[in-house]
């Protein structure tokens, strides 16, 4: 389990009208502490208790309005009498005065109650970046396969339900308040009334918390089913061009179609789950109300109590409606969601890790200093490559050989980094040690700088370098704003050679002892791609670089050059002006 440190909100609590004004604590502080956490009951547990700061004036809000939702009815009976049936005018101007009094209240406290929303906001992006945080921690996600739509549904959909629990706990003492209030005003009207009130409210509870538990199951299947399809649709999108490559998209449809009836079978169990159970909470609220009603009438007609307590006891079960209804259907179902997706969220959260975990101290994590030697066995199609430390070596061979080679130096556990298996070394430390440049690199929706930079601090003189290695110096010089020139999302924003040399920037100087790159210049002019391979033959003097390419600048820079067939079979290895004389190296080069 990843341990996030435990910091507590510290907002500024002021009184009512100035509590819009909080500030709230900075957006990329560790909000809930959620050590030792395994179910969605004990997120929801944690989030009230580190989120009580913002949980205590929307609670205390919430009563005030429950309690002035009481009052009216009772101030209105007390108009009733005491200024319509005894001719008081003044009487009735005064506890109309008291009602309007009563709704500017509330609406101070509804404003306080508000300020709940900010502390489920603050909570759902605390979730949000712990789940993220543990998604690319580097140990990475063992256990059960998870497709990215799988995850994204934890990230997005769960961590929001989980959040809206602080709404419905917001929610629960103006509720009590309400009952309670309506219990000691209608026993000052009348026995019979609190009786009714006693012997049936304590079942609708019962009725509202128990009925509860087939809503909650059937939600946890239907966030199952829902991420199953979300997962589905992301891997069939994600590898969209590759299905149709292999005229495979009616069997990827028809796969996608399953997850999705199994999704909307599970959506429609939870719907008829949720129908039932909201519909016997309405129907038996809607009793209550009106065997109260009849009641207080029956003993308005015996003269028990007068016309204006009939009004003060009709507005109090009109109002007791909605907090029954909200205890029933609205708290406890928006808790049972919360708890169903708190309960996938400690599933990611608490996984167990994918890869060893040794402790990174910045340090070298291999025998050896200087540059990376490996042994490199590629499964698909089988065979090895041995790479020596501090060479240069250019690879000259079929696209896919040259993405299984890269793809077992970057994920493969046989892979040996300096006499070290993979097996023995999380991403994070492999990729101190070799750095794997994607084929088609993805630029951000930033400034060329930026995206050269990302969030690594470098020199001037580094950065320096590694833009003239890359010929980007005369990338800066055409773009408008130079260097600080926004290429927009994906590089839409600059040519096909100018987004690759970017990229080639990045890499350089990001690139550990080992370096790997993958066609770097197949957008570049010829005369560009050869000023390139001198200067990257420079930077990256004494530590090894592997480029798969088919450029003869590039390769004639390479100290090596070896030749692989369709099979990854070696079929010759030497410089590239030795490799010249061969017919089949000329063919592949062309």
């Amino acid at each position: 389990m990843i341990r996030t440190p435990h910091r507590h909100w510290q907002p500024k609590l002021r009184w009512l009208p100035h509590v819009p004004k909080q500030t709230p604590p900075p957006i990329d502080t560790a909000l809930i502490d959620l050590h030792e956490v395994h179910d969605g009951r004990a997120v929801v547990r944690h989030m009230a208790r580190d989120g009580k700061r913002w949980l205590l004036p929307g609670s205390i809000a919430s009563a005030f309005v429950s309690l002035v939702n009481i009052g009216v009815p009772v101030a209105l009976g007390h108009a009733i009498d005491d200024g319509v049936v005894a001719a008081n005018a003044a009487a009735l101007a005064g506890w109309l005065a008291l009602v309007a009094l009563a709704y500017v209240v509330r609406a101070v406290a509804q404003t306080v109650r508000m300020q709940t929303n900010v502390g489920a906001g603050l909570a759902e992006h605390d979730l949000r970046v712990q789940a993220l945080d543990r998604i690319t921690a580097p140990q990475g996600i063992g256990g059960k396969s998870r497709l990215p739509g799988d995850l994204l549904a934890v990230v997005v959909t769960d961590v929001r339900a989980v959040s809206r629990a602080f709404i419905a706990l917001t929610s629960i003492p103006g509720n009590i308040v309400t009952l309670l209030g309506a219990l000691i005003s209608m026993a000052l009207i009348n026995g019979w009334l609190v009786l009714a009130t006693v012997c049936i409210v304590p079942l609708l509870i019962l009725l509202s918390v128990k009925g509860v538990a087939p809503v909650k199951r059937s939600t946890h299947r239907e966030r199952r089913a829902e991420a199953a399809v979300a997962g589905s649709a992301a891997d069939l999108t994600s590898g969209l061009r590759v299905i149709q490559g292999l005229s495979a998209g009616h069997r990827a449809t028809e796969r996608f179609r399953a997850a999705s009836r199994a999704g909307l079978a599970a959506t429609l169990r939870n719907r008829r789950a949720k129908g039932v159970y909201t519909g016997t909470i309405n129907a038996s609220v809607g009793v209550f109300i009106t065997v109260l009603t009849v009641l207080s009438g029956w003993l308005t007609l015996k003269n028990l109590i007068s016309v204006g307590q009939l009004v003060t006891v009709v507005g109090l079960a009109q109002t007791l409606g909605p907090p029954l209804r909200a205890l029933g259907v609205d708290t406890a179902t928006m808790l049972a969601n919360a708890n169903a997706s708190g309960d996938r969220f400690c599933e990611l959260l608490n996984s167990p890790a994918a890869w060893p975990v040794h402790p990174d101290d910045g340090t070298r994590t291999t025998p050896g200093d200087g540059a990376v030697s490996l042994q490199v066995p590629v499964e698909k199609p089988e065979f090895c490559l041995n790479i020596p430390a501090g060479i240069h070596l250019g690879i000259v061979a079929p696209q896919q050989v040259c993405d299984a080679l890269a793809d077992a130096i970057d994920h493969g556990p046989q892979t040996l980094f300096n006499g070290v298996s993979a097996s023995h070394l999380n991403p994070s430390q492999r990729r101190r040690l070799v750095l794997v440049a994607p084929r088609f690199p993805e630029l951000f929706d930033d400034t060329a700088r930026a995206n050269i930079v990302l969030d690594r601090q470098a020199t001037v003189t580094r950065f320096n370098a590694v833009v003239d290695a890359a010929a980007v110096d005369t990338v800066a010089t055409v773009l408008p704003r130079g260097l600080e020139t926004e290429v927009g999302e994906g590089g839409r924003h600059v040519s096909g050679g100018q987004r690759q040399r970017l990229a080639l920037a990045r890499a350089l100087l990001h690139s550990p002892d080992g370096l790997v790159l993958i066609d770097p210049t197949t957008s570049v002019d010829a005369v560009t791609t050869a000023t390139i391979a001198q200067r990257l033959q420079e930077l990256r003097r004494g530590r090894t670089t592997v480029i798969a390419t088919t450029s003869p600048a590039l390769l004639d820079c390479m100290d090596e050059v070896v030749m692989l067939d369709d099979d990854g079979h070696e079929v010759a290895r030497a410089t590239h002006r030795e490799l010249l004389a061969r017919q089949d190296y000329q063919a592949m080069l062309s």
